[in-house]
């Protein structure tokens, strides 16, 4: 594990958006994750880690797809954005060359670096992809829990930077929270004055298009939870059966067959997803 550099503050956005970016960081900053397999703050640790082990493997099919796929003579590399405590990086380094970790909030990366340090394939920078100078160039990019805090103006600058730092015919794998159709505004509770976006399916084809990309996939990456049962469960200290290994494959299985089967939104329900996104092989679109 290798660790570069520190935080540069990018001078491309309007100063409202800026402000927002540095409270977001600030906020996770403070909160830091609940474990070293959640991807929020805030969920029990039973729960992170089953989401963990159903992601993980789900990560684990498409990179290990795409590397299948492609025919390269340079080493293929990835690019973890909003890398946490490194969950989806050390994923990615199972298949990769090399993998860039980027995680802007100091304590995070701090405790990432901890973790990683016995992975010599994987270097860690403490800075925002809006920020990075370094000349990077990324096969395969992920993107976790970070977009749906943005603004329209913010996901676009960020979309546009992170596809200069793709390569032709590279993916972008986006864990998100989407509805079914149109945008779905709420405040949020962590970040002072922030929101949180739920973006369409339609939404983001359209972002994908004009940035010459195809939306491959999208897909539930968890099992939808029925919110009384989880207070049940919790109220009983059932939250362990999660934990249980024939509970988590089941739940992968599940996920397989809602990918397979390209099952439709509900009207109104927030999905947690992966959208696939592939960029063009012609680079000048």
């Amino acid at each position: 594990m290798i660790k570069i550099g520190d935080t540069q503050k990018p001078a491309t956005q309007n100063i409202g958006s800026q402000k927002l970016l540095d409270d977001i960081v600030n906020y996770w900053n403070a909160a830091g994750l609940c474990s070293l397999e959640s991807s929020t703050s805030i969920k029990d640790e039973y729960i992170a880690s089953f989401e963990n082990y159903i992601e993980s493997r789900v990560l684990s099919d498409i990179v290990a797809k795409y590397c299948q796929q492609i025919q390269k003579s340079d080493p293929v590399v990835g690019l973890d954005v909003g890398a946490g405590l490194g969950r989806f990086s050390i994923v990615l380094a199972r298949y990769l060359k090399h993998v860039y970790a980027i995680e802007p909030a100091r304590q995070l990366y701090v405790k990432l670096g901890d973790r990683c340090k016995n992975i010599r394939n994987i270097s860690i920078l403490n800075e925002s992809l809006e920020s990075l100078t370094l000349p990077i160039m990324a096969d395969i990019a992920v993107v976790s829990g970070v977009l749906y805090l943005y603004n329209d103006e913010m996901l676009s600058h960020f979309m546009d930077k992170l596809n200069s730092h793709l390569r032709p015919g590279g993916i972008v794998i986006i864990r998100d929270f989407i509805v079914s159709d149109g945008i779905k505004k709420l405040r949020s509770s962590y970040v002072k004055g922030a929101y949180c976006y739920y973006r369409s399916p339609d939404y983001w084809r359209d972002v994908a298009e004009v940035r010459g990309m195809n939306i491959n996939e999208i897909f539930r990456s968890v099992p939808p939870y029925n919110p009384y049962i989880l207070k049940v469960m919790a109220l009983l200290k059932l939250n362990w059966i999660y934990s249980l290994p024939i509970v988590k494959k089941l739940a992968y299985k599940q996920i397989l067959r809602t990918r397979k089967g390209n099952e439709n939104f509900k009207s109104g329900d927030i999905n947690t997803v992966f959208i696939i996104l592939k960029k063009s092989m012609d680079d000048s679109l």
